[in-house]
């Protein structure tokens, strides 16, 4: 005959045990780096290192400017006075004298020769003397004024000199030139500072730069004066 329906299902056994576990799948590959993580607090500042070796010196800058100057300081106190020095002379005057002529001459005077004026007549005097003659002599060395002068006649045209001589060497300073006629009265005059040494021998000398005869008259004809100013 036909099949008869199913029965209804009993009911389910107990669960059987585990079976053992089966072999590791191959890896699969490496998934992609996530993001940065937030920066981390900062750690604590580490012991100071030791001060390296100094560095060489650098070249000089420039000299700046002088400053402007200060203020003057204070005046100090005055010095003691010193000592009086020694009295000076009387009359302000250690040596003085001189010479002169008052006698006619007439000089015989080569060109470009110089040639003396007689001075026969010695004046008062304190620190020279009329050695040799027609001259004066001072005997201390110093500052002194001359004054001179002549008085004369030539008798050609020409320039003729008087000076005053030093040891024979005419002095610059006293040189006086006239351009002379024949017959005429020339009036020679001058006045000079000058420096002697002790023993330096004065007069008074003539130079013509033609050959020339002088006449010098009567009367006071020439004379030489020294003073010492110092």
């Amino acid at each position: 005959g036909p099949t008869g329906p199913t029965g209804a299902t009993g009911a389910a056994g107990a669960e059987g045990p585990t079976g053992p576990v089966g072999p590791a799948g191959a890896a699969g590959p490496a998934g992609p780096t996530g993001p940065t993580g937030p920066t981390g607090a900062t750690g604590a500042a580490g012991a100071e290192g030791p001060t390296g070796p100094a560095g060489p010196a650098g070249a000089a800058g420039a000299e700046g400017p002088t400053g402007p100057a200060g203020p003057a300081g204070a005046a100090g106190a005055e010095g003691p006075t010193g000592p009086a020095g020694p009295t000076g002379p009387a009359n302000g005057l250690s040596a003085y004298g001189g010479a002169y002529s008052a006698a006619p001459q007439t000089l015989t005077l080569p060109a470009n020769t110089p040639t003396q004026v007689a001075l026969a007549t010695a004046m008062p005097g304190s620190g020279v003397t009329n050695t040799p003659a027609n001259s004066v002599t001072v005997t201390e060395a110093g500052t002194y004024e001359l004054s001179y002068n002549a008085i004369l006649s030539p008798s050609s045209n020409g320039p003729l000199t008087l000076a005053v001589r030093q040891n024979g060497t005419e002095i610059p300073s006293t040189a006086i030139t006239r351009t002379t006629t024949p017959a005429g009265v020339a009036v020679y005059s001058g006045d000079a500072i000058v420096t002697l040494n002790a023993n330096d021998v004065l007069d008074l000398a003539l130079t013509s730069a033609a050959a020339d005869t002088v006449t010098l008259g009567t009367g006071v004809n020439a004379a030489l004066t020294v003073k010492r100013l110092d």
